[in-house]
């Protein structure tokens, strides 16, 4: 994941950045389809276009020490990228406590509508087992790509605003959003291997808007997919997202199913939020919607656990850390909670 609270323009991933995917089609109930001629391609329109210059990056924390943090409950977050030439993360070396002294390990099990060809699943699986086994809290995050795993015309262009049937191809076209939101939740709860408890609830990582789709469309999408998420868990999903994501959905509410006249309440569920800097701090600013009561905190994307030449612990350049807002014993507790 690569959305900070701090940053205007972050460094997503090659998968994440603006790249064009075909949609998988199919049904919601139903496994997704090879693409037909229903498909469209996928362009990320999840920040406004910049002329200027991107300014020379400036790596952030590299440790959970350089931040004032080392007292804290650690953990990582990882994907398939941190397993170059399918080398292997030690998660023995996270959890020990003469090394790193983690606790946890989101692991990333879903992309989309299976964009990645189902690899997350599969390092999710593996990845899953050794960081358990090393002792550490597991939990499965979904990359979120609203419009991926669904069929039909989702987008209605402004251009068809005169049509007679306006209003049934926007009602239409709706529905269409909806059934994504739903299958994509569907097909993370089981790639995340159905989230037992002991597992970290399922995490929805919120950082991207397709080009055409209104943020309306998208926050109400987010809604759908949590809600979705928790009716099948019975677990309230975690929302990843940096400051401009929440804002967004405090901006441009959705409404509540159950109460129209309410916005939904997006405080229910617990954040996870992505606040980079160099900066000694002990907790995130006040963001909206969930104030100060943030659950997970990454603060940097720059963690330097690549310590040796031959066996690092984990063999990329740059890591994920997190911490949880709690103590080991309050985040075991929180892992094996039914919250609904």
């Amino acid at each position: 994941m690569r959305c900070a609270y701090n940053q205007k323009v972050p460094r997503l991933r090659l998968i994440s950045a603006c790249v064009v995917m075909s949609v998988m089609c199919g049904n919601v109930g139903a496994k997704a389809v090879a693409p037909t001629s229903l498909q469209m391609s996928y362009k990320s329109c999840s920040y406004p276009p910049s002329n200027s210059k991107p300014a020379p990056y400036k790596p952030n924390a590299l440790s959970w020490t350089a931040k004032g943090l080392g007292s804290a409950t650690k953990g990582v977050d990882v994907s398939m990228w941190q397993h170059p030439s399918n080398q292997q993360i030690i998660f023995t070396n996270l959890s020990s406590p003469s090394m790193y002294g983690a606790s946890f390990a989101f692991i990333k099990s879903s992309d989309g509508g299976n964009r990645d060809g189902g690899v997350s699943a599969t390092w999710f699986q593996s990845d899953r087992q050794a960081a358990k086994a090393a002792g550490l809290i597991v939990g499965g995050y979904h990359y979120a790509v609203p419009g991926q795993s669904g069929k039909g015309t989702m987008i209605v262009p402004a251009r068809n605003k005169n049509a007679k049937n306006y209003k049934k191809l926007l009602k239409v076209a709706a529905q269409y959003r909806h059934n994504d939101a739903v299958l994509q939740a569907r097909q993370a709860y089981k790639n995340a291997m159905n989230t037992p408890l002991g597992d970290l609830p399922l995490t929805l990582d919120f950082e991207e808007r397709p080009c055409g789709w209104t943020w309306g469309q998208v926050t109400t999408w987010t809604r759908d997919f949590l809600i979705e998420a928790q009716r099948i868990s019975g677990r309230k999903p975690i929302i990843y997202a940096n400051g401009y994501f929440v804002n967004k959905l405090n901006a441009f509410p959705a409404k509540d199913p159950k109460k129209p006249s309410q916005n939904f309440d997006f405080s229910v569920y617990p954040l996870w939020l992505a606040s980079w800097s160099k900066t000694v701090a002990t907790a995130p600013s006040s963001v909206p919607i969930w104030g100060t009561k943030w659950t997970f905190w990454q603060f940097t994307s720059d963690g330097a656990l690549k310590d040796s030449p031959t066996a690092p612990t984990v063999p990329t350049s740059h890591t994920d850390l997190d911490v949880f807002n709690g103590t080991p014993e309050q985040l075991a507790a929180f892992a094996a909670k039914v919250t609904s």
